[in-house]
């Protein structure tokens, strides 16, 4: 890789860390925001910029290089999907939130449900920013466990014999 974007998304289980993808691309689910919350660093500005032309790292090792740099945590949790039926309704999703969090709800009214399966299948995501990356993960975490999905499950089960 010589130049623009790239990420790897590694998840950390009792094992320990396990890289689960890289792309030669900006991340999903808000991740570029997220660096730019933390860091300072604006990916996309650089992407475009790189795409013009332009000469990026010194400018990036300038804002990394702040004696006052950013110190806020952010942090991601996803709303993994119920395994079957159709979706009928997010409940709690109107609900105020602090400034500190962002709620994006995916799942509309009639997705057919069938777990989480890969990254496109969550139904929603919380994004959060605090002092710690405790205290944003805990924000997070909150905001969808105050999500409750409502599915449509056919009477006959017949499939399931």
């Amino acid at each position: 890789m010589e130049f623009g974007p790239t990420h790897t998304e590694v998840i950390l289980t009792p094992a320990g860390p396990r890289v689960i993808e890289t792309h030669l691309r900006t991340g999903g689910v808000d991740l570029w925001d997220m660096v730019t919350g933390t860091t300072g660093v604006d990916m996309i500005e650089c992407q475009l910029r790189q795409v013009l032309g332009d000469t990026v790292l010194p400018g990036v090792r300038a804002v990394l290089a702040d004696p006052e740099p950013t110190t806020r945590c952010e942090a991601i949790w996803c709303a993994g999907a119920p395994s079957s039926g159709t979706l009928v309704e997010v409940a709690g999703a109107d609900a105020a939130l602090p400034p500190e969090v962002a709620l994006t709800v995916l799942g509309k009214p009639g997705t057919r449900l069938g777990g989480l399966q890969n990254s496109f299948s969550p139904l929603g995501y919380a994004r959060a920013h605090a002092d710690t990356a405790d205290q944003a993960l805990a924000l997070a975490r909150r905001t969808i466990a105050n999500l409750t999905f409502v599915a449509a499950h056919p009477a006959d089960q017949t499939d399931l014999l």
